[in-house]
């Protein structure tokens, strides 16, 4: 199947494929499309896929972190496992820069205990873009507490291979 599709493709055919199969999307697409509850939320090129990363923020409380991050001007997204325990953080500033994000939580209280940067693949930008993964609310901490997304709550990532 791979290969009549890359055939077609490499004949100027644009063919749109539904998937649940991340992967099969990822290796095949040329652009991707996710379409969560009847509407599509992202649209991307592999290009911009590949260099799509995040910065991993892990805080004894993520909360106060959360805070201290949003009044720096940063927008931080819980993941889609609360159990993971960290924020996610897409801006470039915070990226190249995770020493003044440690800076910012050290003076605010909230030092940091992981800053990774992490390459996002298919699966994570679809959990993050559909799961229950979103804005972290100012208040107490309710890590762990939270239910992750799943595939099955109504999205799909659809994918088109054009040349």
């Amino acid at each position: 199947m791979r290969e009549l599709l890359a055939s077609l493709a490499g004949r100027g055919v644009t063919v749109f494929m539904s998937s649940h199969v991340l992967t099969e999307v990822e290796r095949m697409a040329t652009r991707v499309g996710v379409v969560h509850r009847g509407r599509l939320v992202a649209e991307l090129s592999a290009a911009e896929l590949a260099t799509r990363r995040r910065l991993e923020v892990g805080a004894r409380d993520l909360a106060a972190a959360a805070a201290i991050l949003r009044r720096a001007g940063y927008e931080p997204i819980r993941p889609p496992d609360p159990a993971d325990h960290v924020l996610y953080l897409h801006d470039p500033r915070a990226i190249d820069g995770p020493d003044e994000i440690a800076r910012r939580l050290v003076a605010g209280g909230a030092p940091p205990t992981r800053l990774v940067a992490v390459r996002e693949d298919m699966e994570s930008l679809f959990l993050s873009l559909t799961g229950d993964a979103g804005p972290v609310e100012d208040g107490p901490d309710t890590a762990g507490t939270g239910e992750a997304g799943s595939l099955e709550s109504g999205g799909d990532a659809a994918a088109g291979v054009e040349t």
